[in-house]
């Protein structure tokens, strides 16, 4: 999870910050090109590792919630750390032998066909990411298969026996991942069928909103949901939640029992 937040806050600095100042001067890749085609690659490689990640969790959370031990050791101890391998390998790829996207200004939005949107004739099978393509069909894929098992998992368990308990750590943990993991699913669809359909642009603004949120929206979830990480946040930014005080109605049953014990 932590790794997970690293990248999905260098993310935003892309594809919120820098996205915004394309935007405002409405810049073109002959504008900025050098660091145009490297915030590209950057985004395709933080894209790829979200994913990977987020596929993951999904997998640590499912042998968490049924206790396997023949994979519980595979998240445990430093063998966390070797999953961040693959993640590495798959970011290295994607940066040096794919295509990135480059930010179009009329669109809104980060394309692998620089010229989207414009009545310029070009071969569109030459500005295309297959690697990118194929790797978001599969973990949306396997994003619905991993949730939809452990969701059918949560209610079989609940319901199956009454020595079936599920904690509510379970429960908050799950439930975290979820929303986190549907907003990647939400951005990942919205991403493919904007690179190869004719979609409105309230579509391509959604899905750059889409991607947005998948990378800011997990600090929401966990304030909103984890009450330990919300008491934890609130402490370290000195915030005390008022208690209120009995003080006053104790004093005065007080006052009350000793006049009537004088009468």
């Amino acid at each position: 999870m932590a790794f997970l937040g690293v990248i999905e806050c260098s993310a935003i600095l892309i594809n919120s910050f820098l996205t915004g100042y394309f935007f405002l001067v409405g810049a073109t890749f002959c504008c900025y090109p050098a660091l145009m085609y490297f915030s590209g690659q950057l985004l395709n490689a933080f894209w790829e590792a979200q994913c990977m990640l987020c596929v993951l969790l999904g997998i640590n959370r499912l042998v968490d919630f049924w206790n396997i031990p023949l994979f519980t050791w595979l998240f445990e101890g430093r063998m966390t750390f070797l999953w961040f391998v693959p993640v590495i390998l798959g970011c290295a790829y994607f940066i040096v032998c794919t295509q990135p996207p480059l930010f179009n200004s009329i669109k809104q939005q980060w394309f692998f066909d620089p010229y989207a949107g414009m009545d310029v004739t070009r071969n569109s099978g030459d500005y295309t990411n297959i690697a990118n393509y194929y790797s978001n069909f599969v973990t949306v894929g396997l994003l619905i298969f991993i949730y939809g098992t452990l969701i059918l998992s949560l209610y079989w368990k609940s319901r199956s026996s009454v020595n079936s308990v599920i904690t509510q750590v379970q429960k908050t943990v799950i439930i975290q991942a979820i929303v986190i993991c549907f907003l990647i699913n939400l951005g990942g669809n919205l991403f493919i069928a904007l690179q190869i359909l004719p979609v409105p642009n309230f579509l391509v603004v959604a899905s750059l909103i889409g991607y947005q949120l998948s990378c800011g929206a997990g600090g929401i979830v966990y304030l909103i949901i984890n009450g330990t990480i919300r008491k934890k946040v609130f402490k370290m930014m000195h915030i005390v939640k008022p208690v209120r005080s009995n003080v006053v109605v104790q004093r005065s049953a007080t006052n009350h029992t000793r006049s009537t014990q004088a009468r």
